[in-house]
């Protein structure tokens, strides 16, 4: 059931277990998961993705499961579909802020942390706002992550953007996390040499 499906005769199965899992489980986690797995399925799975049925999916989720893992997963993934899916970005401002009054919803640090970091990320990568990515990204990494090594990324992306807007004490301790973290990165020698220079610099 977790395997990306590789044929669409495969793909039709699976979505025919979920919606019996789905159906005779309701309101149960395996019901909820199913329910998630489908919408995934529509999303990402299909020779030509249903789009409209993924994001009616997600929806249904996170609008009647508030504060339930998958129901909160499922906000996460109706972002993507919401920002990324679709030539058009008439409106993304607009979009952008809806989702923000949505996310300030969930409740789960997990799902939290990856609400502020894909907002964040958006600002970004359609260079909207660099204030309001750093106010998401440095939400993101201010939410502690049980595995550090997971958030390179995000630790390098606060430690740039905090550095351009002056705080140089968050990008200073940005990038000791960074350098605690990543062990084998081979970005630790240039990273090293950006914090000896910001600590001369903040003295």
């Amino acid at each position: 059931m977790f395997q990306e499906p590789k044929e669409e005769a495969n793909t039709m199965r699976a979505k025919k277990l979920l919606d019996h899992l789905f159906e005779i489980n309701g309101n149960d986690d395996v019901g909820l998961a199913s329910a998630y797995y489908l919408a995934r399925i529509n999303h990402k799975h299909l020779e030509e993705p249903d789009l409209e049925s993924a994001r009616l999916g997600y929806r249904y989720l996170y609008e009647t499961y508030p504060g339930r893992f998958f129901g909160e997963l499922a906000f996460l993934k109706f972002i993507l579909v919401e920002l990324y899916e679709g030539d058009s970005k008439d409106g993304l401002e607009k979009r952008l802020m809806e989702l923000e009054q949505r996310g300030e919803k969930l409740t789960i640090p997990e799902m939290r942390r990856g609400f502020h970091r894909s907002m964040g990320e958006a600002y970004r990568v359609f260079e909207l706002s660099d204030e309001k990515a750093y106010i998401h990204l440095k939400a993101a990494y201010d939410i502690e992550a049980p595995v550090p090594e997971t958030q390179t990324e995000l630790m390098l992306s606060v430690a740039e953007l905090a550095e351009a807007m002056g705080h140089i004490d968050v990008a200073i301790s940005a990038m000791e996390d960074f350098l605690r973290a990543a062990k084998w990165d081979d970005r630790k020698e240039s990273v090293a040499l950006r914090l000896a220079d910001l600590r001369t610099r903040s003295r």
